[in-house]
């Protein structure tokens, strides 16, 4: 009997160690879905596709992802794979705001003692151990064909000096070319062409052909105010005010529509001489062979005293002699052989009130 009895708890230990041995090998885990919701200090996952909702309860945790899938459509989708050590998001993001009305929205709330009045929102960094030439970040702008149409670039400066920034802004031209439109290197802008040093403002004109224009400008009213054509040929409208000197090369004319003559234009050009010179002219009539010229308030103090003179003619047909005084105190005297003579006059003077004219001179480099 007791032999039954060994064999009989020998063999059932080795069924016991048998069934043990099989359950430790054969583990099933079961997953629910939705999955359930904790908080965990640490997440770390290789992959993570998410259709409805990643909700980290933790306030300090920890979450690590190499790939990461977010949206409904996408998440389920198994052709959609996110490249490594990288984010696709299906729908919009938010970054300091919980409803993005955008693709992207970067927003920040104003705290009451917020003295910032500028708010970095968007932060594109470069490394390297100095700044070179040309290295910096950039953003593109794509068309529905996947073509980029513009790009604003930040980078170091072309100068030789590490500090001296660049912003450009590139756009596709018609021959299908990327290439600058504005350039701002070190407070120096370049529109159309290359920023020059020393020059705050460099501007350039589409193409050589006369119509093109480096530089036109409207009012609030579509109105022409100014012009300079690819010609070299400046055109502007309502007025012109310049303080300070004017120097030409050319003619000083004006161009107006013919007034008697459709269809063409009448120009005279000014009278030149060797001086800022004033006149005044009128017309007069002797009283008893003579008479007083007075002239505007402001002669004197408008006048140089020296080389005023004074131009009298006759008027009529019969000759007669006139002679006048020197002006002074805004006046002078004519005098003339015909009692009650008329005739023309005028006065010419060189103004005070700026330098007398270098008419030989040495030429500026």
């Amino acid at each position: 009997m007791k032999r039954i009895l060994r064999f009989f708890y020998v063999f059932l230990f080795l069924m016991l160690f048998i069934g043990v041995s099989s359950i430790a090998e054969e583990i099933t885990l079961t997953t629910y879905y939705p999955a359930p919701y904790g908080a965990y200090e640490e997440l770390d996952v290789g992959t993570l596709n998410v259709r409805d909702e990643l909700n980290f309860e933790g306030l300090n945790i920890e979450a690590r992802f190499e790939n990461l899938v977010v949206g409904r459509e996408y998440a389920g989708d198994e052709d959609i794979q996110a490249p490594e050590d990288s984010v696709i998001v299906e729908g919009r993001v938010g970054i300091g705001t919980p409803e993005p009305s955008a693709p992207l929205e970067i927003s920040k709330e104003r705290l009451e003692d917020d003295r910032d009045d500028l708010y970095e929102a968007l932060k594109l960094k470069y490394f390297f151990e100095r700044a070179v030439a040309n290295q910096g970040s950039y953003i593109s702008f794509y068309d529905v064909y996947d073509t980029p149409q513009v790009k604003l670039i930040g980078q170091a400066g072309s100068r030789g000096n590490d500090n001296n920034a660049v912003f450009k802004i590139q756009t596709r031209t018609r021959n299908n070319l990327i290439e600058d439109r504005l350039t701002i290197e070190g407070g120096d802008v370049g529109i159309g062409v290359a920023p020059v040093g020393g020059v705050r403002l460099n501007l350039s004109s589409a193409t050589n052909d006369a119509n093109s224009s480096a530089l036109y400008l409207r009012n609030s009213r579509d109105q022409d105010l100014m012009r300079v054509r690819s010609d070299r040929a400046t055109f502007i409208w309502g007025g012109l005010t310049i303080d300070g000197n004017l120097a030409v090369t050319g003619n000083k004319a004006f161009v107006i529509d013919h007034p008697t003559r459709p269809g063409y234009s009448l120009a005279h050009s000014s009278l030149e001489g060797p001086e800022a010179g004033v006149y005044y002219r009128g017309e007069s009539q002797l009283v008893n062979g003579e008479t007083i010229i007075e002239l505007p308030d402001y002669f004197e103090a408008l006048a140089r005293k020296e080389n005023r003179t004074v131009y009298l003619t006759a008027k009529g047909t019969q000759p007669y002699l006139l002679s006048a005084s020197e002006v002074i105190d805004n006046k002078f005297k004519v005098y003339g052989t015909k009692q009650d003579g008329k005739f023309f006059w005028e006065v010419k003077a060189i103004r005070s009130d700026i330098e007398t004219l270098e008419v030989e001179r040495l030429k500026k480099e």
